[in-house]
């Protein structure tokens, strides 16, 4: 499990503490931005009424032309809470903001343990977090696919991860095309 990773990465206490730091300062940031922005803020709309369309409705078929990236960002969302559907009849935008504490979560699992806090501390990354987009979720499956093919054994099942990753990551955004290619060419060059 993502906790479990997390621990195991986590060899010092310090390291811990600033762990638990970050945390706290996310949980923080979700329930302030939650209080004083309840209501789905700018794109947050239209990702919001997307998702209630196939979560409560089940149209699949239709996809607002207003959102102009891949179905990505509502996979996670769609299994917790079709898990969850017996517990939660309706699901607010404050709870799909949740979500991306899931994706904090891999986003500390594939950096690098020397840069994790620079990259979560980036301006981009504590806004994006507190409210539902795609730019966390994109960024984070972009560098778990790059942290899996940087394994220095490459088995048939990580190869086979590292694909389901790196599709994933393109179901996020458009622009992950690059940033996919960008790391396996890296990689690719490092192992030769």
């Amino acid at each position: 499990s993502i906790a479990y990773l997390i621990i195991c990465e986590t060899g010092s206490s310090s390291e811990m503490s600033i762990l638990v730091m970050v945390g706290v300062y996310y949980a923080c940031a979700v329930l302030l931005t939650n209080a004083l922005v309840p209501f789905a803020f700018m794109d947050e709309r239209f990702h919001y009424r997307q998702f209630i369309r196939w979560h409560h409705l089940g149209w699949f078929r239709e996809y607002d032309p207003m959102i102009t990236t891949p179905p990505g960002l509502y996979v996670l969302p769609l299994i917790v809470f079709g898990v969850l559907r017996r517990v939660y009849v309706s699901v607010s935008v404050g709870m799909l903001r949740t979500i991306n504490l899931v994706y904090t979560t891999v986003l500390w699992w594939a950096v690098p343990r020397r840069k994790r806090l620079l990259v979560l501390s980036n301006p981009l990354v504590l806004f994006y977090t507190t409210l539902y987009y795609t730019d966390v979720a994109a960024l984070s499956v972009c560098l778990a696919y790059h942290r899996i093919l940087s394994l220095k054994s490459m088995s048939i099942s990580n190869a086979i991860i590292a694909l389901i990753v790196g599709a994933m990551a393109l179901l996020m955004r458009q622009t992950s095309i690059v940033w996919i290619g960008f790391a396996f060419v890296l990689v690719y060059s490092r192992k030769r």
